[in-house]
């Protein structure tokens, strides 16, 4: 598989927003935000004054800009959210919003975090789900700058102990463990046998072919303990994906020829290497308590209200934090 790089960065959070994924944290729940987070964001939303003037940082897919829109302070208190991330998204539940509505969420690309397109002092709330943590210091100060005094910052954020943390690094090693046994070059070298057995005279020629045997031998050996590390796998979603994409790959060969598969390969690879790269980060970035205290100083907030909130199964989903900004 192709080595991490920072360049593709950017390109690999584009995809996957493109995708319609409303949060970041694959495989740790399937729906919007609820139970412990929703509860957090409903109290955030209370306190919203008239007139409100609101930024979401980090925004994605812009999952809490849509928990306001449905919130009744979004329709009774008339104020504005500016959703901005590094990346350019355009997600479908905003355009399904009535024109009055979507008039007053905006999304903003290309905005970093640590460099906000805001007067000083012009924003009431700034709120950010599992994204703030990936700018760190920068996009503090920034807050600090841009909130009006008693303006408010409200995060939730990654826990090293949090499940997406926990998924992130098991999904890592297992992209380690995959790299490391050969996977892609195992499929790869199945697609030219599993092009030509689409035909009885290809089957025929297969049978005495010692190269493809041999790569059929040293495919299935690496199935094999795929399927059995799965088996003790806490979260093995990714093996369980590389099996069935292997497969496609093998279907594609056979249906459409060699050189169709192997560009199928290729995409699949980008996409893993690409998904590696945002479980390192999301796993890089979880914090502990005491650079939370650290950040809220940044406001002038000696005494921020910093707790956990969990799935409605049980598990730490993160960090809640709220800081106020002081004068």
């Amino acid at each position: 598989m192709p080595a991490i790089g920072p360049p593709t960065r950017t390109a690999s959070w584009t995809e996957y927003w493109a995708a319609g994924a409303l949060h970041s944290c694959p495989g740790s729940f399937r729906h919007n935000y609820d139970g412990d987070i929703a509860a957090f964001w409903s109290g955030c939303f209370d306190a919203l004054p008239d007139g409100f003037r609101m930024v979401d940082l980090c925004t994605g897919n812009g999952a809490i800009p849509q928990l306001l829109s449905e919130h009744h302070a979004f329709r009774e208190c008339a104020g504005t959210v500016q959703a901005f991330d590094l990346v350019n998204v355009h997600p479908d539940w905003h355009s399904a919003l009535t024109s009055g509505a979507r008039d007053r969420i905006r999304f903003i690309g290309g905005v970093d975090a640590a460099r906000l397109p805001c007067a000083d002092a012009s924003v009431d709330l700034a709120s950010s789900q599992f994204g703030i943590e990936y700018v760190g210091d920068g996009a503090f100060s920034e807050v600090a700058r841009v909130l009006c005094g008693g303006g408010r910052l409200a995060a939730v954020l990654h826990h090293p102990e949090g499940l997406p943390v926990r998924i992130a690094r098991e999904e890592c090693a297992h992209h380690v463990w995959l790299r490391t046994e050969g996977w892609a070059a195992a499929v790869d070298a199945m697609v030219a046998p599993m092009a030509q057995s689409a035909s009885e005279a290809g089957r025929a020629a297969l049978r005495s072919d010692v190269s493809a045997q041999r790569a059929k031998q040293r495919y299935d050996a690496l199935l094999g303990a795929l399927r059995a590390r799965a088996s003790t796998s806490r979260h093995p979603d990714l093996l369980h994906e590389a099996w069935q994409q292997s497969a496609s790959v093998f279907a594609t060969a056979r249906a459409h020829g060699g050189a169709a598969a192997h560009a199928t390969w290729r995409g699949t690879l980008e996409r893993m290497h690409n998904a590696e790269l945002r479980q390192q980060e999301l796993a890089a970035c979880a914090v502990e308590s005491s650079q939370l205290e650290a950040w809220a100083a940044q406001l002038g907030d000696r005494a921020p209200e910093i707790g956990t909130v969990h799935f409605v199964e049980g598990s730490i989903a993160g960090w809640r934090m709220s800081a106020r900004r002081a004068g």
